[in-house]
C-alpha cells in the first residue's frame, strides 16, 4: 500500500461533511497483471437505492509544491482508474481531489487545456474548513 496524499483526511472529512457515506479507503483495483490503489469510494443516498451515487475520489496534495512529474503521474493515474472503473464497476464516477490553491493552478492555461481535453473531474476542497468548495 502506498503513502495517503497528506490531505487524505481533510478531503474524507469535507465528504462526509456534504453526506457523502464513506464506503472503502484505499480500494485495490486489479486488472490481469496490473494493479492500483484508489483512496476513497463514497455513496450519497441509501446503499441498494438506484439512485444512489457512488463516486471514486483520488486525493492529489502536490506537497510541498506542484512538479511536471508530479502533475503526469496524476493525470497518468485518474486516467487509468478510470478506464478500469468503466469496465469494471461501471456506473461508478472518479473525481480528482484538490486543494483550492492547487486547484486555482488546474484552471490555468496550459493545466486547464489538460482538464479540458481529457474530461477530468474535479472536487475543490477547502482543507483548513474541510468542506467542498466546487465539483468540476
Amino acid at each position: 500500500m502506498g503513502n495517503l496524499d497528506r490531505d487524505h483526511q481533510q478531503v474524507l472529512r469535507a465528504l462526509q461533511n456534504e453526506g457523502w457515506h464513506i464506503v472503502k479507503e484505499r480500494l485495490g483495483l486489479r486488472w490481469g497483471v496490473f494493479s492500483g490503489e484508489v483512496d476513497i469510494v463514497a455513496r450519497l443516498g441509501p446503499e441498494g437505492d438506484p439512485d444512489t451515487r457512488i463516486m471514486v475520489v483520488e486525493v492529489k496534495s502536490f506537497w510541498p509544491r506542484m512538479r511536471m512529474s508530479d502533475i503526469e503521474k496524476a493525470v497518468g493515474q485518474y486516467l487509468i482508474y478510470r478506464s478500469w472503473l468503466a469496465r469494471l464497476r461501471p456506473g461508478w464516477v472518479i473525481y480528482m481531489a484538490l486543494s483550492v490553491k492547487n486547484a486555482r493552478r488546474f484552471d490555468e492555461d496550459p493545466l486547464q487545456a489538460v482538464v479540458q481535453d481529457y474530461n477530468l473531474q474535479i472536487v475543490t476542497v477547502d482543507i483548513d474548513a474541510e468542506r467542498i468548495v466546487s465539483w468540476q
